[in-house]
């Protein structure tokens, strides 16, 4: 949704709603990767049952329907909510009795969803984009719903549905990425600590682990025997607590923080 509001940097005049893209490219936009969805969506069991037509052919007339409830929920006034006033301006955005003229990304903030506003009566307002409110409205804002149309929102329901997943998975391999090691190791090994790195809080927040954990590390027991202490110093150490890896973990609260001890 932030990718079709960039492709909508948008000044309105006198004669009309004026891109900052070729109106051809803004047409275009996302219909190629629409069509893709369509592809597999359409043999879905329950999109064949409620009759909804996912032709590949009509996919520009799917994104032209999500591209118009975005437009007018943003130049008609109807989801001020969408935006988040920064800057210590005004608690919330509102549109009442004063026409937009202008919208454009901030410059120094490209990669994050940050606008500028301009507004008839000459204020200006710096926000930022509540995705997550902007999804929202397809679901629970009439004007919206209908304006998009239900097979359009069908449609960005199996993208929300579909990427939620996909990136559990991957932060879930980044996680086990990170805990290979050269030389190679059992796969059951690998993913023990996989699941303990992603369910766990960081160790320096689990005092009863670390305490059960050097015992166990210097004395041994009866599978394990004991090791030695070993003692290593930095001449950056006073920089940090510990030091900056350990730190920053130390910053972090794990997918389970309620097993943690603070």
């Amino acid at each position: 949704m932030l990718q079709i509001l960039y492709a909508f940097t948008v000044v309105q005049q006198t004669t009309g709603i004026y891109f900052d893209l070729p109106e051809g490219e803004v047409e275009e936009y996302g219909v190629v990767e629409c069509g893709e969805i369509l592809k597999a969506a359409s043999q879905r069991e329950h999109i064949l049952s409620a009759g909804i037509n996912f032709d590949v052919r009509i996919a520009h007339a799917y994104m032209r329907s999500l591209k118009e409830a975005v437009m007018k929920g943003i130049w008609n006034g109807l989801c001020p909510e969408w935006f988040e006033v920064l800057n210590g301006e005004e608690a919330a955005l509102s549109t009442d009795d004063v026409e937009l003229l202008e919208i454009h990304a901030e410059e120094s903030c490209k990669l994050d969803s940050y606008f500028v506003m301009r507004f008839s009566n000459g204020t200006t307002r710096n926000v930022k984009l509540l995705e997550q409110l902007v999804f929202k409205s397809f679901y629970a804002n009439k004007k919206i719903f209908e304006i998009a149309k239900p097979p359009s929102c069908a449609l960005l329901d199996i993208i929300l549905a579909k990427g939620g997943p996909e990136a559990i998975t991957e932060s879930f391999y980044n996680a086990m990425r990170n805990q290979q090691q050269s030389g190679g190791q059992l796969n059951e090994t690998l993913v023990r600590r996989t699941k303990v790195q992603w369910c766990l809080p960081s160790l320096k927040q689990s005092e009863d682990l670390i305490k059960e954990g050097v015992s166990l590390y210097l004395k041994g027991d009866k599978n394990m025997k004991a090791h030695r202490g070993n003692f290593f110093s930095s001449s950056r150490a006073k920089q940090y607590d510990v030091s900056k890896v350990v730190d920053r973990i130390d910053e972090q609260n794990g997918h389970c923080p309620f097993l943690a001890k603070h």
